[in-house]
């Protein structure tokens, strides 16, 4: 017990420090960076595979070190909180206040720092372009938009019963927040990092190990919204960007802008329910 709690706090620790550090170098870097297109349907269809690459990648690393294990690091402290009542109760995934266990541990990791990750990377592509520069900004708006969205389901939903359990309320509340937060920056920062660094494999095979994390794209509902963007990469041959960076460029960002207000009001009304 004493030996996982150690792990988990150092694991999880030093995953929140290098998530912190990459927002912080990346938080100047553009939100999305225009490059050339290719003119083929194939050589299409293979951008827009290093498209999901980079931007999948980017979900993977940041949902591992804040969501996963900076999420596990949070619910030992939770745990140490509450105080003797809440330990062995069951939580809301059924497992054990204050039972460190590998299994219970990977499993959450896995689920929450690459499955969701993963969701919430393939609706960046279609918000991204909407989002305001540096990364910091567009970042942070991402991480209110989720949280106000999926977070509200779930995580920081009043009918949680972890919230019957847990104390005090205001730091749980207040933990979610700064993850959903410090992930949308990091993530935001890896994206446009990866983005430019991802070859597609047009340039050949050597370029293969960038795209590892379409591997988990093959799997269902992933492999169908991924086929879709693909697809229609293909059919629309570019003219998606002319129009999105176009005519309805400022209507995108007035309804992201709407959208990510009407999230944080959502955010705050489950905080004051929870309280």
């Amino acid at each position: 017990m004493r030996a996982g709690n150690v792990l988990v706090v150092a694991l999880g620790g030093a995953a929140l420090l290098l998530a912190s550090w990459i927002a912080w170098r990346g938080r100047r870097s553009p939100v999305y960076e225009p490059r050339e297109l290719p003119h083929t349907p194939g050589a299409t269809a293979l951008d827009a595979l290093r498209t999901l690459s980079a931007v999948g990648g980017a979900g993977i690393v940041a949902g591992v070190l804040v969501a996963g294990l900076g999420g596990r690091l949070f619910m030992r402290l939770m745990a140490a909180t509450s105080g003797g009542g809440a330990q062995g109760k069951l939580t809301e995934a059924e497992e054990v206040v204050g039972d460190v266990t590998f299994d219970g541990s990977l499993g959450f990791v896995i689920f929450v720092g690459v499955f969701f990750p993963l969701l919430a990377a393939l609706f960046y592509l279609a918000v991204r372009h909407f989002l305001p520069n540096p990364a910091v900004l567009g970042g942070a708006i991402f991480g209110v938009i989720l949280l106000g969205t999926v977070g509200v389901g779930d995580p920081m939903s009043s009918d949680n019963v972890d919230f019957d359990i847990l104390e005090p309320l205001w730091l749980a509340i207040v933990g979610i927040t700064l993850l959903a937060l410090l992930f949308g920056v990091t993530f935001a920062a890896l994206a446009t990092r990866f983005d430019a660094a991802v070859r597609p494999l047009s340039g050949g095979l050597r370029h293969a190990w960038t795209h590892l994390a379409l591997l988990p794209l093959l799997v269902p509902p992933f492999i169908v919204v991924a086929a879709l963007y693909v697809l229609l990469r293909v059919i629309l041959e570019g003219r998606t960007r002319a129009t999105w960076d176009g005519p309805v460029h400022r209507p995108g960002m007035v309804v992201v802008g709407l959208g990510a207000l009407a999230a944080g009001v959502a955010s705050v009304a489950a905080a004051v329910s929870i309280l």
